[in-house]
Protein backbone atom coordinates (compact mmCIF):
# COMPACT_ATOMS: atom_id res chain seq x y z
CA UNK A 1 0.00 0.00 0.00
CA UNK A 2 3.19 2.59 0.72
CA UNK A 3 4.23 1.79 -2.61
CA UNK A 4 1.15 2.37 -4.78
CA UNK A 5 0.40 5.80 -2.64
CA UNK A 6 4.37 6.75 -3.37
CA UNK A 7 3.74 5.79 -7.07
CA UNK A 8 0.65 7.81 -7.48
CA UNK A 9 2.27 10.85 -5.78
CA UNK A 10 5.22 10.36 -8.11
CA UNK A 11 3.02 10.25 -10.88
CA UNK A 12 0.79 13.05 -9.65
CA UNK A 13 3.74 15.45 -8.95
CA UNK A 14 5.07 14.83 -12.65
CA UNK A 15 1.93 15.68 -14.09
CA UNK A 16 1.64 19.00 -11.91
CA UNK A 17 4.88 19.69 -13.07
CA UNK A 18 4.08 19.52 -16.50
CA UNK A 19 1.15 21.94 -15.90
CA UNK A 20 3.24 24.56 -14.46
CA UNK A 21 5.72 24.03 -17.39
CA UNK A 22 3.01 24.49 -19.49
CA UNK A 23 2.21 28.06 -18.69
CA UNK A 24 2.33 30.55 -20.73
CA UNK A 25 4.65 33.62 -19.45
CA UNK A 26 3.47 37.03 -20.01
CA UNK A 27 4.85 40.39 -19.26
CA UNK A 28 3.81 43.91 -18.57
CA UNK A 29 4.86 47.07 -20.53
CA UNK A 30 6.61 48.64 -17.76
CA UNK A 31 8.57 44.44 -16.76
CA UNK A 32 9.99 44.49 -20.62
CA UNK A 33 11.35 48.29 -20.00
CA UNK A 34 13.20 47.19 -16.73
CA UNK A 35 14.72 43.98 -18.84
CA UNK A 36 18.19 43.90 -19.73
CA UNK A 37 17.34 41.34 -22.39
CA UNK A 38 15.34 41.90 -25.77
CA UNK A 39 13.22 39.93 -27.58
CA UNK A 40 10.77 40.65 -29.94
CA UNK A 41 7.24 41.54 -28.28
CA UNK A 42 3.85 40.15 -29.30
CA UNK A 43 1.29 41.64 -28.07
CA UNK A 44 -2.39 40.19 -27.72
CA UNK A 45 -4.86 42.89 -28.33
CA UNK A 46 -8.21 42.26 -26.79
CA UNK A 47 -11.33 42.99 -24.98
CA UNK A 48 -13.68 41.36 -22.45
CA UNK A 49 -16.59 41.24 -23.91
CA UNK A 50 -15.12 40.28 -27.56
CA UNK A 51 -16.51 36.10 -28.13
CA UNK A 52 -13.22 35.51 -30.68
CA UNK A 53 -10.57 36.98 -28.48
CA UNK A 54 -11.68 34.31 -25.73
CA UNK A 55 -11.96 32.14 -27.66
CA UNK A 56 -8.16 32.67 -28.47
CA UNK A 57 -7.51 33.01 -25.10
CA UNK A 58 -8.67 29.24 -24.39
CA UNK A 59 -7.66 27.80 -27.90
CA UNK A 60 -4.45 29.25 -29.19
CA UNK A 61 -2.68 30.47 -26.07
CA UNK A 62 -3.43 27.01 -24.22
CA UNK A 63 -1.52 25.29 -26.32
CA UNK A 64 1.73 23.40 -25.91
CA UNK A 65 3.91 24.39 -29.29
CA UNK A 66 2.03 28.42 -29.55
CA UNK A 67 3.65 28.22 -25.18
CA UNK A 68 7.09 27.29 -26.56
CA UNK A 69 7.21 29.34 -28.97
CA UNK A 70 6.19 32.33 -27.57
CA UNK A 71 7.87 31.71 -23.79
CA UNK A 72 11.56 31.03 -25.77
CA UNK A 73 11.32 33.83 -28.54
CA UNK A 74 8.73 36.21 -27.63
CA UNK A 75 7.76 38.21 -24.48
CA UNK A 76 3.90 37.76 -24.97
CA UNK A 77 1.75 40.84 -23.85
CA UNK A 78 -2.13 40.47 -23.25
CA UNK A 79 -3.25 44.10 -23.84
CA UNK A 80 -6.99 44.84 -22.94
CA UNK A 81 -7.81 47.27 -25.06
CA UNK A 82 -9.91 48.85 -22.23
CA UNK A 83 -7.71 48.78 -19.40
CA UNK A 84 -8.02 51.53 -17.15
CA UNK A 85 -4.68 52.52 -15.73
CA UNK A 86 -1.69 53.87 -16.83
CA UNK A 87 0.97 52.32 -19.16
CA UNK A 88 4.50 53.15 -19.22
CA UNK A 89 6.08 52.13 -22.60
CA UNK A 90 9.35 53.84 -24.17
CA UNK A 91 9.53 55.95 -21.82
CA UNK A 92 6.36 57.54 -22.42
CA UNK A 93 2.92 57.46 -20.77
CA UNK A 94 -0.38 55.73 -21.99
CA UNK A 95 -3.73 56.94 -20.52
CA UNK A 96 -7.51 54.83 -21.16
CA UNK A 97 -9.42 57.37 -23.07
CA UNK A 98 -12.77 58.79 -23.95
CA UNK A 99 -12.90 60.07 -27.28
CA UNK A 100 -16.43 60.52 -28.48
CA UNK A 101 -15.40 59.17 -32.60
CA UNK A 102 -13.86 56.31 -30.70
CA UNK A 103 -15.20 54.81 -27.90
CA UNK A 104 -13.53 54.12 -24.50
CA UNK A 105 -9.79 52.44 -25.67
CA UNK A 106 -6.46 52.67 -23.90
CA UNK A 107 -4.46 55.16 -25.69
CA UNK A 108 -1.73 52.64 -26.32
CA UNK A 109 -4.08 49.62 -27.57
CA UNK A 110 -5.12 52.73 -30.07
CA UNK A 111 -1.59 53.18 -30.97
CA UNK A 112 -0.42 49.77 -31.63
CA UNK A 113 -3.76 48.44 -32.98
CA UNK A 114 -4.97 51.35 -35.11
CA UNK A 115 -5.18 51.06 -38.86
CA UNK A 116 -7.20 53.39 -40.88
CA UNK A 117 -7.87 54.88 -37.00
CA UNK A 118 -9.73 51.89 -36.57
CA UNK A 119 -9.34 48.60 -33.90
CA UNK A 120 -10.35 44.99 -34.64
CA UNK A 121 -10.32 42.67 -31.84
CA UNK A 122 -8.54 40.39 -31.62
CA UNK A 123 -5.25 41.45 -32.87
CA UNK A 124 -2.08 40.52 -33.17
CA UNK A 125 0.82 42.85 -32.90
CA UNK A 126 4.81 41.71 -33.44
CA UNK A 127 6.91 44.39 -32.17
CA UNK A 128 11.01 43.97 -33.10
CA UNK A 129 13.76 44.16 -30.58
CA UNK A 130 13.40 48.17 -30.99
CA UNK A 131 10.10 48.36 -29.62
CA UNK A 132 9.05 49.36 -32.89
CA UNK A 133 5.86 47.22 -34.54
CA UNK A 134 7.06 44.94 -37.84
CA UNK A 135 3.47 43.49 -37.91
CA UNK A 136 -0.12 43.57 -37.45
CA UNK A 137 -2.83 40.75 -37.78
CA UNK A 138 -6.41 41.69 -37.24
CA UNK A 139 -8.52 38.57 -36.48
CA UNK A 140 -8.80 35.55 -34.50
CA UNK A 141 -5.85 32.87 -35.01
CA UNK A 142 -5.65 29.11 -34.54
CA UNK A 143 -3.26 27.72 -32.82
CA UNK A 144 -1.26 26.59 -36.01
CA UNK A 145 -2.20 30.09 -37.75
CA UNK A 146 -0.52 31.86 -34.54
CA UNK A 147 2.94 29.43 -35.22
CA UNK A 148 2.98 30.28 -38.76
CA UNK A 149 2.48 33.65 -38.38
CA UNK A 150 5.02 33.69 -36.11
CA UNK A 151 7.62 31.87 -38.28
CA UNK A 152 6.84 33.99 -41.63
CA UNK A 153 7.44 37.09 -39.60
CA UNK A 154 10.79 35.77 -38.25
CA UNK A 155 11.89 34.81 -41.93
CA UNK A 156 10.59 38.24 -43.50
CA UNK A 157 11.59 40.50 -40.80
CA UNK A 158 14.59 41.99 -38.40
CA UNK A 159 13.17 40.79 -34.99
Amino acid sequence: MNLLFKKGCLIALLLFSQVLLAQLKTYSFEEIDSLSIQKPIVVFLHTNWCKHCKTMQKETFTNKAVIKELNNNYFYIPLDAEYKETILFNEKKYHYATNPRKGKVHELAEELGSHLNRIKYPSIIVLNRKKEVVHTYRSRLKPKGLLRLLNDIKLNEAL
